[in-house]
């Protein structure tokens, strides 16, 4: 619109950021009392609204729509690999890493202690960053004090699949992020882990690595 020399049609500057305050869930929930229809927009629902059946619940709002990227999606979606235990597992990872020499991986696992595991399964290689709950660096501290976006690097994580943003330097656009998955995980928890590659514009890539013993265990 403003190309064209013409007024754009935003109730708000979209230049500006617009911050909620923080009683914002009681206003929604007050216009949710008086009878008001309210839809929702988001970009990502976050750790909080993961479960959509948050908003429908508290506020009425049963259509809740998320933006599309602007911009096309250049992931590359590679075939996963089913492993028997967590020997094989490291097998798996290992062979990733050497396909993938030239991008940084983030390696995302269940929790704390296949982290330390699989750490130690690639202690050959030097640039393993182990990112567990026990350590005393945030995400953020990690990600700004470590290498985590330099290629060939390897991050074993147990809390980066959600929310984290690894800013990748305009070298690696044609490349981009590695991001896998290893063992089971739930199904939302392994999308919002894939969600950390293939951001802005970026290409990216996609492996998952599962346990078919504690497949056939579960099931």
């Amino acid at each position: 619109a403003l190309a064209e020399g013409k007024d754009p049609l935003f109730l708000v500057d979209p230049v500006q950021t617009v911050a909620l305050s923080q009683n914002m869930l009681d206003r929604l929930r007050q216009y949710h009392q008086r009878g008001a229809k309210i839809e929702g927009c988001t970009a990502t629902s976050g750790r909080k609204f993961l479960d959509l059946r948050f908003y429908e619940d508290n506020f009425g709002i049963n259509h809740v729509p998320k933006l599309p990227n602007d911009k096309p999606l250049r992931t590359t979606i590679h075939a996963p690999f089913f492993c028997r235990g967590e020997n094989e597992m490291a097998d798996a990872l290992s062979e990733i890493t050497k396909n993938h020499h030239a991008q940084p991986i983030l390696a995302l696992c269940p929790d704390d202690s296949s982290v330390k595991f699989f750490t130690k399964q690639l202690r050959s290689n030097s640039r393993v960053i182990s990112d567990t709950n026990d350590i005393k660096l945030s995400e953020n501290e990690v990600i700004r004090s470590k290498a985590i976006a330099d290629p060939g690097v390897i991050t074993l994580s147990s809390r980066m699949g959600q929310g984290t943003d690894i800013e990748m330097s305009d070298t690696l656009y044609d490349k981009g992020l590695v991001v896998v998955t290893i063992g089971t995980r739930e199904r939302l928890a392994r999308k919002q882990a894939r969600g950390r590659q293939g951001r802005m514009g970026f290409a990216g890539d996609i492996q998952d690595i599962y346990d078919m013993n504690a497949i056939d265990s579960e099931w």
